[in-house]
């Protein structure tokens, strides 16, 4: 189960909705599932970030009780997927709970043990880390075009050059400057794009050496 808030404010707001994979489970039986993120087992996981085990249905909350029978439920351990995070500070760990890892009908009718707990915890620590991954990679491409989008709207002429020595982005008044097509520049060699030698030298200096460079420098017409 994935957190997704549907309000402004509020956490109780939030519903924790199931996500594929979900074995034993139908992809209709997984869409149909929204449990309410401040109540019942699996609401109790996520906010307490600690596991929840139920032996016995009987024993469930009334909340739950539909969507157990309709799942034809039997016990279950609802565990909490939780995101380690040090501040800036380093002073302390801020503990953000992602979601919920849920675990029904043991085999054979037998209750859940210790070490099912302990492989489940194991599990959890996976799961919270390819969500963590996958955050971090859709936050950096989600900033990476609003750069994009922001250094194409620039005035300034404004070439990105990679440490291979190609164009990953050339927006309009550097393709103005330097009378390029529209489709012309990224993803070739800035030697082959550039027709200046005094950029194409700054250039070079900061892809081949490292080296910053600050150079005022009067171009010539285009021959």
């Amino acid at each position: 189960f994935q957190a997704l808030a549907h309000g402004n404010t509020l956490a109780a707001r939030q519903s924790l909705v199931a996500r594929p994979p979900a074995l034993g489970l139908t992809l209709q039986q997984v869409k149909s599932l929204r449990l309410p993120s401040d109540r019942g087992i699996t609401g109790r996981a996520f906010y307490t970030c600690e596991p929840v085990v139920l032996q016995d249905v009987a024993d469930a909350d009334a909340s739950d009780i539909s969507w157990l029978r309709r799942l034809e439920v039997r016990n279950l351990i609802a565990y909490p997927l939780v995101l380690e995070r040090g501040d800036e500070q380093e002073r302390g760990v801020d503990c953000v709970t992602v979601g919920v890892l849920q675990v029904i009908n043991k085999r054979d009718g037998e209750e859940f043990s210790k070490e099912d707990l302990r492989l489940l915890a194991v599990m959890a620590r996976q799961v919270t880390a390819v969500i963590s991954d996958a955050q971090i990679y859709l936050k950096l491409s989600e900033e990476k075009e609003q750069l994009q989008a922001t250094l194409q709207s620039l005035l300034s002429a404004v070439v990105m050059v990679e440490s291979s020595g190609y164009i990953s982005l050339i927006n309009p008044a550097a393709r103005a400057m330097f009378h390029l097509g529209e489709d012309d520049g990224v993803g070739r060699h800035y030697e082959e794009v550039i027709p200046y030698e005094p950029i194409v030298e700054v250039i070079r200096a900061a892809v081949e050496d490292g080296e910053e460079g600050h150079s005022e420098i009067e171009l010539p017409p285009l021959q």
